[in-house]
């Protein structure tokens, strides 16, 4: 009989479609609700044929071999995969499962999203109100930012990028600034967008969102130095890795 571990509770749509496909599995799900730490996860997936973990599990050489010889699959509820040793994997003949694509729709809006929150200021307004500070409309009281119109500068041309990218030109009229290793064609046939370097994205931009991968080359991308070439009134968004913006 098969073992399959998932190291959090997923959607029953997604227990349901595996237990149809291997209805000899014996499948376990961590029943409680937060991470379990290493101790705790060797000890309820010892022994499993197929590991289903999630992003916040460090998955490393010493993980895999004290799960023990019977693991042949490792999956990851994420796109990203960092959190996994690949090499230690490959060592040992284990495939590694992630879902790409899922995640462009809903990262590009929730980037859109906080573009948005943080030029309207809708957590501080909504903050106000709750804890009974809003006394009645004033004209100075919490003003924001405009969208419309204004300059947005992406950082990385990937999916996500270009739907940010989209949404902004297509519903707010911006003006598109991109950052990437290559020009990209359809970004400027489909947005009138401009390739631009880093520097110049970040001085001329209104808002600024991020969507490069995390690497040694990226890594602390927006520095002291980058940050002070944006203007004051500048709103910077990582939907990507926080380890692009140094500390």
């Amino acid at each position: 009989m098969p073992f399959i571990y998932i190291t959090r509770a997923v959607p029953d749509a997604a227990t349901n479609l595996l237990a149809g496909a291997l209805p000899d599995a014996r499948i376990e799900v961590n029943p409680e609700d937060r991470n379990l730490n290493r101790e705790e996860l060797i000890q309820a997936a010892a022994g499993c044929d197929a590991l289903i973990c999630t992003l916040a599990d460090p998955v490393d050489a010493s993980f895999i071999e004290d799960l023990g010889p019977r693991l042949k699959v490792i999956a990851t509820y994420a796109v990203g995969y960092n959190n996994i040793d690949l090499e230690a994997a490959r060592n040992r003949n284990i495939p590694v499962c992630n879902t790409p694509d899922v995640l462009t729709d809903a990262t590009a809006e929730i980037a859109v999203g906080l573009i948005l929150a943080c030029a309207r200021r809708f957590i501080e307004g909504d903050r106000l109100t709750r804890q009974g500070g809003f006394t009645g409309w004033a004209p100075l009281l919490h003003r924001g930012h405009g969208v419309y119109g204004k300059t947005v500068g992406i950082v990385g041309a990937g999916r996500i990028g270009k739907h940010v990218a989209a949404t902004l030109k297509h519903g707010f009229d911006c003006e598109i600034l991109y950052h990437s290793r290559a020009d990209h064609v359809d970004w400027e046939n489909d947005l009138g967008a401009k390739l631009v370097e880093l520097g110049e994205l970040l001085e001329r931009s209104d808002f600024v969102s991020l969507h490069c991968p995390l690497t040694p080359d990226t890594r602390h991308l927006i520095d002291a130095d980058m940050l002070k070439r944006m203007k004051p009134t500048a709103i910077l968004v990582n939907t990507a890795r926080g380890g692009l913006i140094d500390e």
